[in-house]
């Protein structure tokens, strides 16, 4: 099942009473709020999760597909499911997009990833909080693997490194294992 991301302009409305929502100022952030029942609109971060995973000296990386940064190469992970413990969140994004089973885990980072929908010089669409995770895995090396959400999963070093990697993946891959 795919997660609709709500944005504001999805808001006419107030989902409470009914009444038309309307901008409002608060703590210096324009918000979508309600004057008859005081509902707000928080356009709040989503959490996601990433795995920063070494094997036989190289750094696991997925080429992603039929989402956000199609065809670009990024660190395994996604969204943290309602009710979800990061260290889950992780260890399921793993086996789903590489097929292998996360060991051991340790929190290295975190940072905002800003969304812009197509292309970099639009108006920002909604955010999240990427959680990077140093993960350690059973297995000793990747077999071939594909799913709806990743089109090939692959072993880079510094040297093969590929230009495009999405989110801020780079600058994570060199702070915390390239270093």
């Amino acid at each position: 099942m795919r997660l609709r991301i709500t944005k504001e302009i999805d808001y006419i409305y107030c989902p409470t009473c009914k009444n038309k929502l309307t901008y409002h100022n608060f703590d210096k952030q324009n918000v979508l709020a309600c004057n008859l029942c005081s509902f707000t609109f928080w356009n709040n971060p989503q959490p996601v999760v990433s795995a920063l995973i070494e094997i036989n000296g190289k750094v696991l990386l997925i080429k992603r597909k039929g989402q956000t940064y199609n065809g670009f190469w990024a660190l395994p992970g996604g969204i943290i499911n309602s009710f979800e413990e990061p260290s889950q969140s992780i260890k399921r994004e793993v086996k789903e997009e590489c097929g292998l089973t996360v060991t051991d885990l340790d929190l290295l980072d975190a940072y905002l990833i800003i969304y812009a929908p197509n292309g970099l010089n639009k108006k920002p669409s909604h955010t999240s909080i990427d959680l990077i995770y140093k993960c350690g895995i059973k297995e000793k090396s990747i077999k071939k693997f594909t799913s709806n959400e990743v089109s090939k999963v692959a072993l880079f070093n510094k040297e093969t490194l590929p230009e495009n990697i999405a989110f801020k993946h780079r600058e994570m891959i060199y702070k915390h294992y390239l270093y």
